[in-house]
Formats: C-alpha cells, sequence, structure tokens
C-alpha cells in the first residue's frame, strides 16, 4: 500500500525547494521550478526523469475560455506575457522551460543548459494526460487514504 512509505515522506508538498535546498530532504518528487530554485541554491542538488519509466512530461499554456466574459481582456495579457522581454523576466523569476523563441534569445547559456527546465528526456517519458472523471475520483480517494495514514 502507497501508506507504508509514509514513515521515508517528510511531507506533501508541492513546494519542495526550501528542504532541499537545506538539505533536509535527499530527495523529492518535484516541479522542474521547484527543481530549478533549489539547484540554483545548491549545488548538490540534480533533476533527473528515471530511465526505467521515463516520467511524467507536460506544458503549461495560456487558454482563454470560448465564453470569457473579457476575451479581448485575455488576448492582450497574452500578448504581453508573450513579450519577449516579459517572457524571459518571468524566466528568471520561476526556472523552467521557456518555448518563446524571441525570449530564448535573450536568456544566458546558463539558463538554456538548466537540466531543471531542459532536462534529458528518457524514451519512455509520455505525456501527461488529463484522467476521466472517474480515475479523477479514485486518484483522489488513494490521496486521501494516503495522507490520512
Amino acid at each position: 500500500m502507497l501508506g507504508d512509505l509514509n514513515a521515508n515522506v517528510l511531507k506533501y508538498t508541492t513546494q519542495p525547494a526550501a528542504e532541499l535546498i537545506s538539505g533536509q530532504s535527499v530527495a523529492s518528487l518535484a516541479y522542474s521550478d521547484q527543481a530549478g530554485i533549489a539547484m540554483a541554491e545548491n549545488d548538490a542538488i540534480a533533476y533527473v526523469l528515471p530511465e526505467e519509466d521515463g516520467g511524467m512530461l507536460w506544458m503549461d499554456n495560456f487558454a482563454i475560455p470560448s465564453n470569457a466574459n473579457s476575451q479581448y481582456t485575455a488576448e492582450v495579457f497574452i500578448n504581453f506575457m508573450l513579450d519577449a522581454e516579459v517572457s524571459k523576466m518571468l524566466t528568471d523569476y520561476i526556472p523552467s522551460s521557456n518555448p518563446n523563441a524571441a525570449a530564448r534569445e535573450l536568456m544566458s547559456e546558463e539558463e538554456l543548459s538548466n537540466q531543471a527546465s531542459y532536462p534529458d528526456i528518457p524514451e519512455s517519458s509520455e505525456y501527461y494526460v488529463d484522467p476521466t472523471q472517474d480515475e479523477t475520483r479514485a486518484i483522489n480517494r488513494i490521496w486521501n487514504e494516503v495522507r490520512a495514514q
């Protein structure tokens, strides 16, 4: 049972950077931005995707709901965020990959070679696919059981 691992878990969090930086945590399942923050502060940290099972790949995106009340404002915001300078500033603030070609031209070699932002991707990796409602219910039930133990 997954809950049997709780004795070895420091805590469940989506922001493990502080524990990684301090050395309180020696391993973490972490989003690339959290790993990037930790790696910038602690040279002993590395970001890897396992060769055996690859990893779960994802991509962030901007989306405007078809029934949005202010589609124009949303488009203006997206255009602002995609401006090369603004996009680069976002990467400076939150170290994660940046698909904006104009912004990438402004980035340092160090940013472009950040292993957390641009990891070696094993062939066995798969892109994350939204679960069905039934799968979501099962995931939530299991997660609540694990956390309750």
